[in-house]
């Protein structure tokens, strides 16, 4: 289907809307570049693209992340045989 971005009256904003139908997809008109962004991703989920979640989770809690826990954990043990 053709998306296309239509400008709100009076403001610098915009809204993502289905050509053929009209419909919007956002309540409240965004900025340009979010506009943009919103109309790739409409793109890209009808085509069958999927975000991989599971990689951004790994990044956030990969190694690094673990070597900090343990490193707390060694520290709390230290304090209960200190006291």
């Amino acid at each position: 289907m053709p998306y296309g971005i239509r400008k709100s009256p009076k403001k610098n904003l915009f809204w993502v809307y289905n050509k053929e139908t009209g419909k919007k997809y956002s309540k409240k008109p965004i900025p340009r570049e979010r506009a943009e962004a919103q109309r790739r991703a409409i793109y890209a989920s009808e085509n069958g693209y999927k975000l991989n979640r599971s990689r951004s989770k790994s990044l956030r809690y990969g190694n690094r992340s673990r070597s900090v826990m343990s490193l707390r954990n060694r520290s709390r043990e230290n304090l209960r045989t200190s006291l």
